[in-house]
């Protein structure tokens, strides 16, 4: 990875943003064009708060995705990121795949955030990594019952953990941190 000086990555997590196929939930009220555009707003505005102090303290963005081609998250994005599709059949398997392939590049403290919370920003990202200086996880609660943020710290025992902590959660619920 690039950033051998820190260690440190940030993975985001997004979908392309076909009409149709992002912000279901939204549709009613904005028609699957405008949740598209809600959601490629709300991407670009994360991207675009948390690069420069990406930058500025060397840590890798790296963007997993959904929903479309590398070439079609580069026109939308920027050439100059770090793409890789998600894999796995449900949210906790796509994030342990991300994490895992992420500590396996060579980072060893990971933070994960989700392109669907535009309040994130340079201090709750300097906070993730500074808690996982004496943590080996650390979990943003959201207000609906899950989390916006997944912060790990890659040694021996949290490599092998990780599997476990993403098994038999009910996504999309509002008991998704509690379990």
């Amino acid at each position: 990875m690039e950033n051998a000086g820190t260690n440190n990555a940030v993975i985001l997590f997004t979908r392309f943003p076909k009409p149709g196929k992002v912000k279901t939930r939204l549709i009613k009220a904005l028609g699957s064009q405008g949740a598209a555009d809600f959601h490629a707003s709300m991407t670009r505005k994360i991207v675009n708060h948390i690069t420069p102090a990406l930058h500025s303290l060397n840590i890798n963005l790296t963007i997993f995705f959904t929903g479309g081609t590398a070439l079609q998250m580069q026109q939308w994005l920027g050439q100059n990121l770090q793409l890789y599709p998600q894999q796995g059949n449900n949210l906790g398997q796509r994030m342990e795949h991300a994490l895992t392939q992420t500590g396996k590049r060579g980072a060893r403290r990971i933070l994960l955030i989700g392109s669907d919370c535009p309040g994130t920003n340079t201090s709750i990202i300097n906070a993730g990594f500074s808690r996982l200086h004496h943590h080996d996880l650390v979990l943003g609660p959201a207000h609906d019952g899950g989390y916006y943020l997944v912060g790990c710290r890659m040694n021996g025992t949290t490599a092998a953990a990780i599997h476990g902590i993403f098994q038999n959660i009910p996504w999309g619920t509002a008991t998704v941190l509690k379990k």
